[in-house]
C-alpha cells in the first residue's frame, strides 16, 4: 500500500478536461476585471488542483477501505472549487450587466442634457450678438489713439468676430439639422439602415467639431498675421494685441478648446460603438423585459461597454465645465 495517492491517467484526463473547461467558461464574463487577469486565473487553476491534491491525499492515508473512487474524488474536489469560482464570476457579471443598463440610461441622459445646452448656448449666442451691436468696447480709446488706426483695429475685430460666428453658426445648425440619439436607442435599432442614419448624423456633427476646433487652433495665429498686415502703429497695435489675449484668455478659462477637443472624441467614439453593432448585426440582443443587452461575443461586449464607459466619462467632463460656466454672474464676450 502507497502512502501517497497517485492519479491515473483516467483521473488526469477528467481534471485536465475540468480545468481547460473553467478557463473557457470564464471567457464569458468579460466585465468582470479579474476574470481577464491571466495570472490571477491561472493562479485559480492551480489553487484548485492543490486543493484536491491535499484533501485527497489527506483522505487516502486514513482511509482502508476501496481506493479506486480517490480518482473521482481528486478531480471532484478540484470541480467544486472551480465551479464556486465560475459562480462568484457569474454573480460579478450579472452586477456589472445591472451597472452598464445604468451607465446607457445614465449616457442617454447627458446627450440629451448636452443637447439642451447646445440649444441653449445658441439662444445665448443670439442675445449675445444684439448685446454686441450696442457696445463699442474700444471707445475708451479714442482721442488717445490716431482715429484711423483705431478704426482699422474696429474693422479687424468685426471681422474676426464675424469668421467666428459663422463657423459657430456652421456647427450649431449642424446640430439642428442632424439631430442625434444615444446608445439607449441604438440597441433598440430594427434595422441597419437605422444605424446607419444614425452613423450618418454623427459623421456629420464629427465633421463641423473638427472644422470648428481647428479653426479655434489656427485662431491666434491667423489673427497676429492680420495685425501685422494692418502695419499699424505701436499704441494701435498693443490695443489690437491686447484684444486678442482677452479673447485667448477667456477661451482658457471657460477651457472652450477642451470642450470642443471632448466633442470631437465623444462623437468618434460614438461611431466606434456605432460600427461596432452594425458589424455585429444579429449577433447582439436586447431584451426590454429583463433590461439586458449581450453580445454573442464577450469580447464584443466588453469592447461595447468599454466604449459606452468612455462616453460616460466624456459627458460628465463636458456637464462639469458647462456647470461652471452657468455659475459665472458675467460671461465676457467670444463665447459659445
Amino acid at each position: 500500500m502507497t502512502a501517497f495517492y497517485k492519479p491515473n491517467l483516467y483521473a488526469l484526463l477528467i481534471t485536465a478536461s475540468l480545468a481547460a473547461g473553467s478557463l473557457a467558461l470564464l471567457q464569458f464574463f468579460p466585465s468582470v476585471e479579474w476574470t481577464r487577469n491571466r495570472a490571477f486565473i491561472l493562479a485559480l487553476i492551480g489553487g484548485g488542483l492543490v486543493l484536491g491534491s491535499l484533501l485527497a491525499q489527506l483522505l487516502w492515508r486514513f482511509s482502508s477501505g476501496n481506493r479506486k473512487i480517490f480518482h473521482f474524488i481528486w478531480p471532484g474536489v478540484c470541480a467544486i472549487f472551480w465551479v464556486s469560482v465560475l459562480v462568484a464570476a457569474r454573480e460579478a457579471q450579472y452586477e456589472a450587466d445591472k451597472a452598464w443598463v445604468v451607465v446607457l440610461k445614465e449616457t442617454r441622459q447627458g446627450l440629451r442634457e448636452r443637447q439642451a445646452r447646445e440649444a441653449a448656448a445658441a439662444l445665448a449666442e443670439i442675445s449675445k450678438r444684439e448685446q454686441q451691436r450696442l457696445q463699442d468696447r474700444f471707445a475708451n480709446y479714442e482721442g488717445r489713439v490716431d482715429a484711423a488706426a483705431l478704426a482699422k483695429v474696429r474693422d479687424l475685430d468685426d471681422a474676426m468676430q464675424r469668421e467666428f460666428e459663422e463657423h459657430i453658426d456652421a456647427y450649431q445648425n449642424a446640430q439642428m439639422e442632424h439631430p442625434i440619439r444615444g446608445p439607449d436607442d441604438w440597441i433598440r435599432a430594427s434595422s441597419r439602415d437605422e444605424l446607419d442614419r444614425e452613423r450618418s448624423a454623427y459623421q456629420h456633427h464629427l465633421r463641423h467639431s473638427r472644422r470648428l476646433l481647428e479653426f479655434l487652433d489656427e485662431f491666434p495665429v491667423r489673427y497676429e498675421e492680420r495685425i501685422a498686415e494692418l502695419e499699424l502703429p505701436p499704441a494701435a497695435e498693443r490695443i489690437a494685441k491686447a484684444e486678442l489675449q482677452r479673447i485667448l484668455l477667456f477661451w482658457d478659462y471657460s477651457r472652450t478648446r477642451d470642450v470642443r477637443e471632448w466633442d470631437v472624441r465623444f462623437f468618434e467614439l460614438s461611431l466606434e460603438a456605432i460600427s461596432l453593432l452594425r458589424s455585429q448585426w444579429g449577433r447582439w440582443s436586447w431584451n426590454p423585459r429583463e433590461s439586458s443587452f449581450t453580445f454573442e461575443s464577450p469580447n464584443v461586449e466588453y469592447e461595447f461597454y468599454q466604449l459606452l464607459d468612455a462616453l460616460q466619462q466624456i459627458l460628465e467632463q463636458l456637464d462639469e465645465v458647462m456647470q461652471g460656466e452657468l455659475e459665472t454672474e458675467e460671461a465676457p464676450d467670444w463665447q459659445f
